[in-house]
C-alpha cells in the first residue's frame, strides 16, 4: 500500500500509477529491478549469462577454439609421421594467430555475459555504473544535460545483423553505448522507462534500425 500523499489525492494518485509502472518494469522478463526514491530512482540489471549475453558469441567462440585446437594436433600427428612435406612453423603460426583471435572473442562474450549495471538518478544527476570481467567504470551526466534515449547499433555483429545497444546524447552531440548483452525489446522497454523518468522526448527512431 502507498500511503496518501499530504498534497493531495491527484498526488497520491500520481504516486500509485508510478509505483504499479515500476513494480510492472520490475516483473519483466529482463529481471531488472526498479527502486523508488523521494528524489530519484535506480535501475538493476543483473547479468544476462554467457549464452543469452553474448548473443551467441560464447559458443562460437568454443567452437572456433575447439576447430582451431584440432587442427594444431592433427597437424603435429601428421608431422611425426612422415618427415617430407612443407616447413610446418608457417602452418602452425597462422593456425596460433586463429586460435588468439577466438580467445578474444571469447573473452568479450565472458564480458558481455557476465556483466551487470546500475543506473540511477539522485537529484539532478544521473549515472550508470557498469562491472564486468574487465573492472568498473561508472558514467555520470546532469539531468538537464541529456538530450535524448534512444537505440543504435553498438558496432557488434552476428549473424550479419547490428546488436543494438541503449544509446544516451547529450547536448554536446556526444553519444554513449550501452548494455548491447540486452535484447532489443529489452533495450526498447528500458529507453521507453528513461525517457519517461527523464522527462525526455520518445526518439524519432522506434528501435535500432537506423
Amino acid at each position: 500500500m502507498i500511503p496518501d500523499c499530504p498534497n493531495g489525492p491527484r498526488a497520491a494518485e500520481a504516486g500509485r500509477a508510478q509505483a504499479m509502472e515500476s513494480d510492472r518494469f520490475s516483473n519483466s522478463e529482463s529481471g531488472m529491478v526498479v527502486q523508488e526514491m523521494p528524489n530519484g530512482f535506480s535501475v538493476t540489471l543483473p547479468p544476462q549469462g554467457l549464452v543469452r549475453g553474448s548473443h551467441g558469441l560464447f559458443v562460437f567462440a568454443i567452437v572456433w577454439d575447439a576447430v582451431c585446437s584440432a587442427l594444431f594436433v592433427g597437424m603435429i600427428i601428421a608431422r611425426k609421421q612422415t618427415t617430407k612435406g612443407p616447413p610446418l612453423a608457417p602452418f602452425l603460426l597462422f593456425i596460433v594467430i586463429f586460435f588468439g583471435v577466438g580467445v578474444l572473442i571469447l573473452l568479450t562474450a565472458v564480458n558481455m555475459g557476465t556483466r551487470r549495471a546500475m543506473i540511477g538518478l539522485v537529484g539532478d544527476v544521473f549515472a550508470i555504473r557498469r562491472t564486468g570481467l574487465f573492472g568498473t567504470r561508472e558514467w555520470r551526466w546532469n539531468k538537464a544535460d541529456i538530450r535524448g534515449i534512444a537505440l543504435g547499433p553498438s558496432g557488434i555483429k552476428v549473424n550479419n545483423r547490428d546488436v543494438p545497444e541503449l544509446q544516451i546524447t547529450d547536448r554536446g552531440g556526444r553519444t554513449s553505448g550501452f548494455f548491447s548483452e540486452r535484447s532489443e525489446a529489452e533495450l526498447l522497454q528500458l529507453a521507453a522507462f528513461l525517457r519517461d523518468k527523464l522527462g525526455l522526448a520518445a526518439s524519432p527512431f522506434p528501435d535500432s534500425r537506423r
